[in-house]
C-alpha cells in the first residue's frame, strides 16, 4: 500500500515541462519580463538577443499556456528584458511556438 501513495506522490510531483531550444546570448537573470504577441507593440529600442523555440513532443498534455510559462520563465533566467511570441503551430495534439528573446536598450 505504501507503495501505492509512493507512484501516486511520484505522477503529483513529476509534472513535464516542454523541449525548450534556445540560441542566443544570456545576461543576469531578471525578475521581469513583458510578454509581447506583436512586433509592432513593442518600444522601438530594442535587441533580440536570442530565438527560441518549444514543443511538447515529450508531454502531449501541455497546453499551449504551459508552455507559454516555461518560455517565460526560461527568459527571465537568460536575462531577457521582454519576450515576442511570433508564431505557433498545432499539429493534433503537438504544439510547437516560437519567440524572440529581447533586451531593451
Amino acid at each position: 500500500m505504501k507503495y501505492l501513495y509512493f507512484a501516486l506522490i511520484l505522477s503529483i510531483f513529476s509534472c513535464t515541462d516542454p523541449n525548450i531550444d534556445y540560441l542566443g546570448n544570456d545576461f543576469e537573470s531578471t525578475e521581469d519580463v513583458d510578454v509581447y504577441y506583436s512586433i509592432y507593440d513593442i518600444d522601438p529600442f530594442f535587441s533580440v538577443m536570442g530565438q527560441m523555440n518549444a514543443n511538447n513532443e515529450n508531454d502531449e498534455s501541455l497546453s499551449l499556456d504551459d508552455m507559454e510559462e516555461s518560455m517565460i520563465c526560461d527568459a527571465k533566467e537568460k536575462g531577457a528584458d521582454a519576450i515576442v511570441f511570433l508564431n505557433f503551430e498545432t499539429i493534433g495534439d503537438l504544439r510547437y511556438i516560437e519567440a524572440d528573446l529581447l533586451i531593451y536598450e
